[in-house]
């Protein structure tokens, strides 16, 4: 099963109303209807909520026994590209070694905050987020 047949079928398992999923994750009906048809895929964040507001976790809606063998990558091969990630039109050999490190840096800043966002999500305060990234860094 792809994602949005996992997403429908979970939800009117759980009888959840697309309206009511909506409210629970700050979306609208239609996005969520959206979703189920496989036009588009959530971003992470709404990921994470959807999956808070049926109680499964992301495995369950990303990975299933059909493409058990191939795992994550399996799952990721189905969503869809375009309808969430931005692709930058960046050529890093045009830049100076000091534009090439800003550039770094800066990537880094906002994964770091998207994945610090995202543990928020999950009930951690921001302080214990920024600790449980901070020890993350420091494991090799």
């Amino acid at each position: 099963m792809k994602f949005n047949e996992l997403l429908q079928k979970t939800r009117l398992e759980r009888s959840i109303s697309i309206e009511d999923l909506s409210k629970e994750v700050a979306a609208s009906e239609s996005t969520i209807q959206k979703y189920e048809e496989g036009t588009v895929m959530p971003d992470v964040i709404t990921l994470v909520r959807i999956c808070k507001a049926l109680k499964v976790t992301p495995n369950d809606l990303l990975l299933d026994v059909s493409f058990s063998s191939s795992g994550l990558m399996g799952a990721m091969s189905q969503w869809p590209r375009g309808n969430f990630l931005k692709k930058e039109e960046i050529d890093l050999r045009k830049m100076t070694q000091e534009e090439q490190i800003k550039y770094v840096k800066t990537r880094q800043k906002r994964s770091n905050d998207a994945i610090c966002q995202g543990l928020r999500l999950f009930g951690l305060t921001p302080a214990e987020a920024e600790e449980l990234m901070e020890k993350a860094r420091n494991v090799e």
